[in-house]
């Protein structure tokens, strides 16, 4: 996956279609808090003890709160061996805390400055 941001194109047009600031900060807010925990959840499944543990992780986030990437995590489920997981793994966390860093830019900027950088990530 080059970038994540397709799987946020939804997010993306909430924040743009915002009816004021307030409802923009908690949209990105909200957002922020997330990718936070997916972040999280994606270190807990690398660090797991065993495969059976990592399973169970990645069904719980397959099937709640995570659902959105339930093919990448299913990807991480059928890896061949840890170490192919754990490299999958950590590709995705790089391009979450890319996400999280275009989240900080639009919360941080002008609406029109904010705008202009979520029209960069549809391209």
């Amino acid at each position: 996956m080059a970038n994540v941001f397709h799987k946020f194109q939804d997010v993306f047009y909430r924040i743009m279609d915002a009816p004021d600031d307030e409802t923009r900060k908690n949209i990105i807010m909200h957002e922020q808090m997330m990718t936070a925990d997916f972040v999280g959840t994606l270190r807990n499944i690398r660090d797991a003890e065993d495969r059976d543990e990592a399973s169970k992780i990645i069904e719980d986030a397959r099937t709640g709160t995570h659902r959105r990437f339930a093919d990448e995590l299913a990807e991480f489920d059928a890896a061949e061996n840890r170490a192919i997981g754990n490299r999958a793994i950590d590709s995705l966390v790089v391009l979450m805390n890319e996400y999280a860093s275009i989240m900080v830019l639009i919360k941080n900027g002008t609406r029109e400055a904010g705008d202009a950088i979520i029209e960069k990530c549809l391209e």
